[in-house]
């Protein structure tokens, strides 16, 4: 996972130049989110639990990922209530740019709690 790897690079390539969400982000501003956590967390270690993903009329995908981030390895959702680690709800919508690949058009997140990934 180019997050777990801290693939800058990657990730960028994701990231549509139209990029824009509800706190008024562009591309560079997420960028610059992506570079802080990067920085301030030395090793990232992530559990993912996608909750929906939905193809739309005007062929763009919505969805909610819940994303835990720990500094050690997360072998099992149970054991988060037990560790140090940061938990996250990501609201996000992809387009298709120039018919060929997905990027993130627009995102957003909040925290959550064990509880969100054990439904």
């Amino acid at each position: 996972m180019a997050a777990e790897t801290k693939e800058i690079k990657i990730i960028k390539e994701m990231i549509s130049e139209n990029y824009a969400d509800a706190l008024g982000r562009n591309k560079d501003d997420l960028k610059k989110v992506l570079a802080y956590h990067f920085l301030r967390n030395q090793s990232m270690h992530l559990a993912v639990r996608v909750d929906s993903i939905t193809l739309l009329p005007s062929g763009e995908v919505e969805g909610v990922l819940f994303v835990a981030m720990a500094n050690t390895p997360i072998s099992s959702f149970e054991e988060l209530a037990n560790l140090r680690a940061s938990m996250y709800r990501f609201d996000f919508r992809w387009i298709k740019e120039g018919g060929k690949e997905w990027k993130l058009i627009e995102s957003s997140w909040r925290r959550a709690n064990s509880s969100d990934f054990l439904e």
